[in-house]
């Protein structure tokens, strides 16, 4: 008999929010009969995308079959494997995974904003740069006590 796991995605335990907009799947199968190995697979998507049988030995990190995944988008995937044997696995269990905020162009994930503050300083102006959120307010600047890092305008 074979069974299959649910399909990984990445790497990732917890598949809510990554950065990739087309991740890669991982699958194990275990089996009772000695000697089997897997020779292809189907990959089934929720959106109903289906890869067909493909000759491959492979499991681990299986390139995306569908479409790119978009900003908060969430899909299902699940796996079949087939055997050199000629056996077929029933299909594996239901994966889901939810793609991040991911730029709408690219499909990576955004890069903190950087906002760069100058003032006139005793010896000439002075410069930082602090991340900021997307509402444009200040994130929580790192604790320096020199003047060169410190973005902190003296008062």
């Amino acid at each position: 008999m074979l069974n299959i796991t649910a399909p990984a995605f990445e790497h990732h335990s917890e598949p809510l929010g990554i950065g990739e907009s087309g991740p890669r799947l991982s699958w194990t199968v275990t089996t009772d009969t000695p000697g089997w190995t897997q020779a292809g697979y189907e990959i089934e998507l929720g959106d109903g995308t289906a890869t067909g049988r493909v000759e491959s030995a492979e499991s681990v990190l299986v390139p995306w079959p569908g479409t790119p995944l978009g900003s908060r988008e969430r899909r299902g995937a699940r796996v079949r494997v087939h055997g050199a044997d000629g056996s077929a696995s029933d299909w594996s269990p239901w994966s889901y995974v939810e793609a991040g905020l991911l730029e709408p162009a690219t499909g990576r994930p955004r890069p903190p904003r950087r906002r760069r503050s100058c003032w006139a300083g005793p010896t000439g102006p002075r410069c930082c740069c602090a991340a900021t959120s997307r509402s444009g307010r200040p994130s929580p600047a790192p604790a320096s006590t020199s003047p060169r890092t410190a973005c902190t305008r003296p008062s």
